[in-house]
């Protein structure tokens, strides 16, 4: 992980910050920000890294901008066996068959933890193929983080 997080803020004078049940507020000479922050949110792609560090093997790509992901299958047990990158999947380009050949991952972990109106399409790209989803309901909204198989051996 980045050791970006580890560095403090600097808080300008006349900026007050409190953090207070999950909410986080900050108040200064230009107004007032607030923002919840719940872990649930990041359970679905938590499990999905879990689940893809305990039982896959190979280059695993990810959507996952939280790099909750990363976590689970970079740092969290080292494993030569295990290894992912973030990849942009929201892009009609980057999930063809020819695009998704050229970085030849074994499988993807697709979440929509950014975007709750996303839907990965998986019947229209039959070189792809579920394994597993985790799905969540977090405060009314849908969470989902999918894994699933690159076939490498597809024939158009």
């Amino acid at each position: 992980m980045s050791r970006l997080g580890k560095k403090p803020i600097a808080i300008p004078k006349g900026v007050d910050v409190k953090f207070e049940k999950g909410r986080l507020t900050v108040n200064g000479p230009l107004g007032e920000l607030s923002r919840d922050f719940k872990d649930d949110i990041f359970i679905s792609v938590k499990n999905a890294g879990d689940y893809a560090q305990k039982n896959l093997q190979g280059l695993i790509i990810y959507n996952d901008i939280s790099s909750v992901s990363d976590w689970y299958i970079n740092q969290k047990v080292k494993d030569d066996n295990v290894w992912g990158y973030y990849y942009n999947t929201e892009s009609k380009k980057t999930m063809t068959f020819e695009a998704l050949q050229e970085i030849n991952p074994d499988y993807l972990i697709i979440t929509n933890e950014h975007n709750t109106t996303m839907e990965l399409d998986i019947e229209k790209r039959p070189y792809l193929s579920e394994i597993k989803e985790f799905r969540y309901n977090v405060n009314g909204k849908e969470f989902f983080a999918k894994v699933v198989k690159f076939n490498k051996e597809f024939d158009k």
